[in-house]
């Protein structure tokens, strides 16, 4: 197929719809389905190039992998080494943990597996990770294991009339893929991030493939139609829209109609998209697909509040030179035999992925090298701390009953520094009082206790904190009925990022740094101590400064490792600020 100038355009705009979008722009709050277009993008060209050689008998499985082995990771690796240098100044060993993780599910294309597996209640937030962009990577490659077989086998079974009969295949499989959407639409995070659920997408662009070779209709309204569609979809769709779904068709069709009738150069969108600015950053648009992210996530990571859009504006400016290197003198030359042959280019990648797994596994298995920045250290394993208990689940015996989840672990491993260990807990959400129907074994524990604990996750910024206190309203008005001595253990959160802290000089890393809890856990705060009066103990009231801060250091260890669940430092300084300072302390024996 002939080189599309506009093909490249249309990359540009992709890409700056991700970045947009992942910068906070106002108004662009679908820039994300920028990936979609990159994805039917993808499907497309694929699919061209393997139905080209496999027409000329010239479709080679080593020469095809060769080929994308050399396009995708010399920019890839590059980006991950220079972050790992960098993240060593920027993260705390919590996040260089995940991290090292990221860093080999990158290499071995499987970090949208790792991010479905690692995701929900302990994730770490997306804008945090520098390699969380790289799912889309893993999606694509995992196509490419897939898809050059499938037209193999396609030319064996149907020589004479292969391109119907691959059609309807992908047809069938799109359909299955789209419809897949929905049948397992309750698991959001898995329909996101897999590959069966968004082949539809790439398989929309291999359509096209197909459709290209037999039709030679160029019309303007159509691509022009397709240019609209996407525009759309940006200003239209939010995070909030059921996606991959009905929406994403939107990006998606308006691509297939851009590739499949925007052929004429007398076209006005193919005169825009293939305007020369344009085309450049189509040109170096896989490198900064590769680098916006671990800036926007950088320039997170070194803040102590939500930065302003306008920092990740201005930082556009310098992720456009960055992938202009990345492209000229890393890109390039890898892909050029003439520069570096093919296997001095693949033996050079291979070592280096090596070199980067054994790293990233360094930075896992030792906790993000936590003894190595002792300053920073959790005294062990924090998550494993946490879990501790879980020893307490379901006792016979426990005049201290404790309700909720990891927060009320938290105040379990609180007790325990204490030396109370009188404790017995159920794991539960206190959202309705369904939780306490049919469930006898819990109500005669209520019922027997000396005094009950309610402590969760509450007011993160991803939720609607005022519905979460009308749940909680509701719960604990049937708890009060089992048992009057029933307390709630109020949330708790240090800071938007505790980060920054890396930057910090060591005389100003000790016990008097503090931070601002993020403004939803201090509204669910002033909400729920009016609501409950006296059976609300609030833990920012106990432990705050006179300006609303609370401190991130005790006894000059990390009170929380991800700001919101408490290391064994942190624990103690709930005990004595909290505990001791509440009503809990008249049940401690």
């Amino acid at each position: 197929m002939h080189y599309r100038s506009d093909i490249d355009g249309l990359r540009a705009l992709a890409v700056f719809g991700v970045i947009l979008f992942h910068a906070g722009t106002p108004l662009i709050t679908g820039g994300f389905l920028g990936v979609d277009v990159f994805l039917v993008i993808s499907g497309f060209l694929i699919t061209r190039i393997l139905m080209d050689n496999a027409e000329k008998n010239k479709l080679s499985f080593l020469d095809f992998y060769s080929r994308r082995f050399r396009r995708i990771y010399p920019a890839l690796l590059t980006m991950i080494t220079i972050v790992s240098i960098v993240n060593l100044f920027i993260m705390v060993p919590y996040d260089l943990k995940n991290f090292g993780q990221s860093i080999v599910a990158s290499i071995f294309s499987a970090n949208n597996i790792l991010l479905y597996l690692t995701s929900g209640y302990w994730s770490t937030s997306a804008e945090f990770k520098p390699l969380y962009h790289t799912w889309t990577l893993a999606v694509e490659e995992q196509y490419y294991i897939v898809i050059p077989f499938l037209i193999y086998f396609a030319y064996k079974i149907k020589p004479k009339n292969t391109s119907s009969f691959l059609f309807y295949t992908l047809v069938l499989i799109f359909i299955a893929s789209f419809s897949f959407c929905y049948l397992y639409q309750d698991n959001r995070e898995f329909i996101f991030l897999m590959l069966f659920s968004r082949a539809w997408e790439l398989l929309a662009g291999a359509i096209a493939a197909i459709i290209y070779k037999k039709i030679d209709t160029n019309n303007n309204y159509l691509s022009m139609s397709g240019f609209l569609l996407i525009l759309l979809s940006y200003f239209y769709v939010d995070k909030n829209s059921f996606h991959p779904g009905l929406v994403t068709l939107l990006p998606v069709v308006g691509t297939a109609l851009i590739v499949l009738f925007n052929k004429s150069h007398e076209n006005f969108l193919f005169k825009l998209l293939s305007f020369k600015p344009i085309v450049f950053l189509g040109l170096i648009s896989y490198s900064l697909y590769l680098w916006h992210q671990p800036v926007f996530a950088g320039i997170r990571l070194v803040s102590e509040e939500h930065p302003q859009t306008l920092y990740f504006l201005i930082a556009i400016l310098p992720i456009i030179l960055i992938s202009y290197l990345s492209w000229k003198f890393i890109e390039k030359p890898f892909r050029n035999n003439a520069i570096i042959s093919e296997r001095k280019s693949i033996s050079i990648l291979v070592i280096w992925s090596a070199v980067l797994v054994f790293y990233g596994l360094i930075l896992h298995k030792s906790y993000g090298l936590q003894e190595y920045f002792k300053k920073f250290s959790y005294e062990g394993n924090p998550q494993a701390y946490v879990d501790q208990g879980y020893k307490y689940t379901y006792r016979e015996s426990g005049r201290i009953l404790v309700l909720g989840n990891s927060f009320g672990r938290d105040i379990i491993n609180a007790l325990n520094t204490l030396g109370v260990n009188d404790i017995k807990y159920y794991p539960i959400t206190c959202d309705t009082g369904e939780v306490f129907k049919n469930n006898d074994a819990l109500n005669t524990n209520i019922k027997h206790a000396d005094v009950v604990i309610v402590a969760e996750l509450w007011a993160a910024p991803d939720q609607n904190y005022k519905n979460q206190l009308a749940s909680l309203n509701n719960c604990f008005s049937e708890l009060k009925k089992l048992n009057s001595h029933s307390y709630i253990i109020g949330t708790k959160n240090f800071g938007y990022n505790n980060n920054f802290v890396k930057l910090l000089s060591e005389d100003k890393i000790n016990d008097s740094l503090t931070v601002k809890p993020i403004h939803t856990y201090l509204e669910f705060d002033d909400l729920a101590k009016k609501m409950f009066g006296e059976q609300y103990i609030s833990i920012i009231n106990l432990i705050k400064n006179t300006d609303n801060e609370v401190p991130i250091f005790y006894q000059d260890k990390f009170v929380s490792y991800d700001t919101q669940h408490l290391t064994p430092a942190g624990a103690r300084l709930i005990a004595k600020k909290v505990i001791l300072e509440s009503p809990i302390k008249g049940y401690l024996k």
